[in-house]
């Protein structure tokens, strides 16, 4: 009966698309186990640990990465209502596969890469159990008091970034500030961007200023002539959206977002400093020094205040509240427009920059989807301690039209320059969960396209902040040529709409997910190790893409006003009921011809392969022309 449930749970769909009405859902079976576990206390426990065992030890690496995340989630959702009852022996045997999995390629910064962590599967089943397990809880510190054994490493995990299926695989600092990372400015200019991010979060979190007085400051000359007009000397080496040039070229717009996401940094500092205390006490040691920690732990205010008090009204209470995220998300929609600014007025002088040094720049909205990935970049820095602290900020920027699904997927793809298909080629950077925050981006951004009026989106899909001003309004209107009725047409519209916000990126997601197998394929080609089996990104980027050409097309035709994604599958007729007529529509004729076609994805995979023999590709682009 275990391992009946078991298998089921692992076989689950994604949450995020419903791709099967069967009753048995995860949450469903595992509320089964554990009234199972309550009604038999003596045989079921037991008998759990002794499949999760077999399960780790002999399953955990050959299942896709949803199938260990259903897993993962399940565990942690058992234990959290069973009292953590679980051997100490099995957090034991754990443990070194997750220090593993923490520990830092050697050869990573010698050839060139970004620092990354020496990733493995069942590393990363415990890590994402035990990270899932503190957001079902008031306090990191109750999963270390209560769940691990005293003194265990796994504590080390619990808010830290990389170990799991929901963080990255790169290193990501965490402060992510040009005032304390780039070499590229004096002592004199990181002072003054400490001192400005400090005033800005004093005015968005203390006295809540007027949204325009910010905008007026931050777009000003006065800001910049404050620094001594070092800051608007930018070069364009690096001139993407990482690095410290791309720090130089977009620093007003780092500034603001690190003032709105100030709460997160500071959650993150009193969830680290819980941690430590509550593993000093379970070792018998004592407290850390909270006011030291306050001080020295202050991420978002990269040195410059307590944290804990810096963002105090005049009254001298602070204006947050207990719950950060929806703060976050209520100070993201008001100060929208200052974000939007300062991303202009970046790329503005910018290419000021350019055209001072001769330089051809680069196209508009090219540099607005730069600015779009740097901003979840700094997002990735301060909310990644948390999965859903990271996908809420994250889809709120969505909706208020801050950043767009283009710039979420090249984010979530690792692109952090200017390089397109050709940027990050060792994939260091890519999200183990990128396919779930493109996703669910899709899915807001087809929603916000057909709530335009007469607006297809942005037809590069490279996002809706800066669609207000230059992004190109496409017509979704006008007559089908073969001279349909009206309501057929207006189908056709609809389905326009969606495609040419869809369509750019499900081509560029086939387009950078192959060119990375390529990479991958040459790096490992003399490795007998990946001849025999795939490596942990390979698994990511085949499956996520995968699920996420999956999902895009549930989308789609949930958009279209048929959530029964059967009429995708099988070649059957849809049938429409639009106002008083009743039309047949053959939806799958119409996805055939689209950019979301099994074939079109196909064939930009195999495009991508240049003549080259490579296996996983074309098993890769067969299973899309099943689709």
């Amino acid at each position: 009966i275990i391992e009946t449930i078991l298998s089921l749970i692992v076989q689950s769909p994604p949450r995020d698309v419903a791709l099967s009405s069967s009753p048995l859902t995860h949450v469903y079976l595992s509320r089964v186990l554990i009234d199972l576990t309550k009604l038999q206390p003596t045989l079921i426990p037991q008998s759990l640990a002794a499949a999760v065992s077999g399960l780790f030890q002999d399953f955990v690496p050959s299942l896709v990465p949803s199938a260990r995340e259903n897993l993962s989630s399940w565990l942690a959702f058992h234990l959290t209502n069973t009292d953590y009852q679980w051997p100490k022996s099995y957090w034991e045997h754990w443990t070194p596969y997750v220090v593993k999995g923490m520990a830092i390629v050697d050869d990573a910064e010698a050839a060139g890469q970004q620092k990354r962590r020496k990733r493995n599967s069942r590393g990363e089943f415990v890590t994402r159990a035990i990270r899932a397990m503190a957001t079902y809880v008031a306090g990191p510190d109750e999963i270390v008091t209560k769940c691990l054994p005293a003194g265990s490493p796994l504590s080390d995990c619990i808010l830290e970034a990389g170990g799991d299926g929901s963080g990255a695989g790169a290193i990501v600092d965490s402060s992510l500030s040009l005032a304390t990372d780039s070499a590229d400015v004096g002592d004199i200019v990181k002072d003054g961007l400490v001192s400005v991010e400090r005033d800005l979060r004093g005015r968005i979190w203390g006295t809540n200023d007027d949204p325009d007085t910010i905008r007026e400051y931050m777009v000003g000359d006065e800001i910049s002539e404050s620094l001594g007009g070092n800051m608007d000397d930018d070069d364009d080496e690096g001139s993407g959206s990482g690095g410290g040039a791309a720090d130089k070229i977009w620093w007003r717009t780092g500034l603001v977002i690190r003032a709105l996401l100030n709460p997160a940094a500071k959650e993150r500092a009193r969830f680290r400093r819980a941690v430590a205390n509550a593993r000093d006490r379970a070792s018998g040691g004592m407290d850390v020094d909270e006011n030291r920690e306050g001080s020295a732990m202050d991420e978002g205010g990269n040195g410059g205040g307590t944290g804990d008090n810096d963002n105090v009204g005049e009254s001298g209470v602070a204006l947050e509240s207990a719950d950060v995220l929806t703060d976050i998300c209520d100070v993201v929609g008001r100060y929208r427009p200052v974000v939007l600014a300062t991303l202009a007025r970046d790329v503005q002088v910018h290419e000021e920059n350019m055209d001072l040094r001769g330089e051809v720049k680069k196209d508009e909205g090219d540099m607005l989807l730069m600015g779009e990935v740097y901003i979840l970049r700094q997002v990735e820095g301060m909310a990644s301690y948390s999965a859903i602290m990271l996908e809420s900020i994250v889809n709120r920027m969505i909706r208020n039209r801050i950043v767009g699904g283009m710039a979420v997927l090249r984010w979530g793809l690792g692109e952090r320059g200017g390089g397109g298909v050709n940027d990050g080629d060792d994939g260091s950077a890519v999200l183990p969960r990128w396919h779930a925050l493109s996703s669910a981006a899709v899915q807001i951004g087809i929603e916000i396209a057909l709530s335009d009026s007469g607006s297809g989106g942005d037809p590069t899909g490279s996002g809706f902040g800066a669609g207000d001003d230059i992004g190109m309004i496409i017509d979704g209107g006008g007559d089908d040529a073969d001279g349909t009725d009206g309501a057929s047409s207006a189908l056709s519209r609809r389905m326009k709409k969606i495609m040419t916000y869809v369509g750019p990126i499900v081509q560029h997601t086939a387009q950078r997910v192959c060119h990375l197998l390529v990479k991958a394929h040459e790096r490992h080609s003399d490795d007998i190790k990946y001849k025999k089996k795939l490596s942990p990104l390979q698994v990511d980027l085949v499956e996520g893409m995968k699920q996420f050409i999956s999902s895009v097309q549930h989308h789609v035709i949930a958009a279209m006003g048929k959530e029964d994604l059967s009429i995708i599958m099988a070649p059957s007729v849809g049938t429409f009921d639009l106002g008083s007529s009743t039309i047949s529509v053959d939806i799958e004729c119409m996805v055939a011809k689209s950019e979301l076609s099994g074939a079109s994805i196909a064939s930009a995979c195999r495009t991508a392969l240049e003549g080259r023999d490579i296996a996983l590709i074309e098993t890769l682009a067969r299973s899309m022309e099943g689709v």
